[in-house]
């Protein structure tokens, strides 16, 4: 079975775009600079892809075509890349990829620092919960029966269901651990990677940052495009060429239709679903200006920070919410037991 080539990560292509911006601001030939590149950098992973995509460059071919080749590098970030060449604004396209690149690794570690401690604290609840049920309810039961004291009828109702509890709870961590497991090695593979950003884009917590995310994006390449000269239908037929994403190919052809019959650019994508209803106001404005193109940048920019507010006020709400059923669900089970056994020692 062939082998999928590795990406590189959201790290690395950080450094590697703001290194290439800086070498292309200072008038260096991009063979050469993959070349100081390969020379200077320690990652043995690296020097022959820089080597590899030196070479191509010298053959004189494209900055995308040569990364492409190589196949270790996201789609999205060619496809930004093919409009900065097209739209002559390459520096800025680097600058900004190092900016999203970076956004994106911060993103990716809050968001599994958000999952990654309630699912320790969850599985830390099932164990304690086994544990109680199988060790600690039976003593507390034993000492009623010694005493001659019956049951109170919480206590006799966890005690009786203990053991399908203790069972219950042993199989979600065992369930949880595989899963984790199962989520690290397929993350290693690209129907896995393709499997999870798909779940992100469908799944009900997820779906509207991702919706977002995808505006965001498009806002921003939107905004070279036009900036460079093109109109609205000509940018569009552009991005329709170059985009992967089915949803985003039926919006821009939802988006033409629009065009093609009359409506206003601004209009049309607010009712294509390209932008929420707040920001069509910040485009009709650039339109009638005549700086659509600023207007455009601005509003991605706004998106992305409106991304990055949602998303931390979600995983806010996460840790607090399992903290609390954690002790609702411990704090009940070792109150149904103390405190009938209190009041039995005090009656004493």
């Amino acid at each position: 079975m062939k082998q999928e080539p590795t990406k590189l990560d959201a790290i690395q292509l950080s450094i590697l775009c703001k290194e290439l911006a800086m070498f292309f601001k200072e008038g260096i030939p991009l063979y050469d600079a993959f070349l100081i590149m390969e020379e200077n950098t320690e990652n043995r992973r690296l020097k022959p892809l820089y080597h590899q995509i030196s070479r191509s460059l010298e053959e004189g071919v494209t900055l995308t075509e040569a990364l492409k080749h190589t196949e270790k590098f996201p789609s999205y970030m060619l496809r930004i890349l093919r409009i900065g060449e097209e739209s002559g604004k390459l520096e800025e396209v680097l600058e900004a990829l190092f900016l999203y690149y970076q956004r994106r690794e911060q993103m990716k570690n809050s968001i599994r620092s958000a999952v990654f401690y309630p699912l320790v604290m969850i599985m830390a609840t099932l164990l304690i919960l086994a544990v109680l049920m199988i060790q600690v309810l039976p003593v507390f039961a034993q000492v009623f029966e010694q005493v001659g004291a019956e049951l109170p009828a919480l206590f006799a109702a966890i005690s009786e269901s203990g053991g399908i509890v203790s069972a219950v709870c042993i199989a979600l961590l065992i369930i949880l651990a595989l899963a984790l497991l199962l989520y690290l090695a397929s993350r290693r593979t690209e129907k896995g990677r393709v499997f999870f950003t798909r779940l992100y884009e469908t799944s009900i917590f997820t779906r509207s940052i991702a919706a977002q995310s995808e505006s965001g994006g498009f806002t921003y390449s939107m905004s070279l495009l036009l900036s460079s000269g093109m109109n609205p239908d000509q940018a569009a037929e552009l991005l329709l060429e170059l985009t992967e994403s089915p949803r985003t190919k039926e919006k821009l052809k939802d988006l033409q239709r629009r065009m093609a019959e009359g409506m206003t650019f601004a209009r049309a994508l607010a009712e294509s679903g390209f932008l929420p209803p707040a920001y069509t106001s910040m485009i009709a404005a650039g339109t009638k200006t005549g700086r659509v193109d600023e207007m455009m940048d601005l509003t991605a920019r706004r998106l992305s920070e409106d991304i990055d507010l949602r998303l931390e006020r979600r995983i806010s709400l996460v840790e607090p919410a399992v903290v609390i059923i954690m002790c609702i669900l411990i704090g009940a089970v070792l109150l149904s037991v103390m405190l009938p056994l209190i009041r039995m020692m005090t009656s004493f």
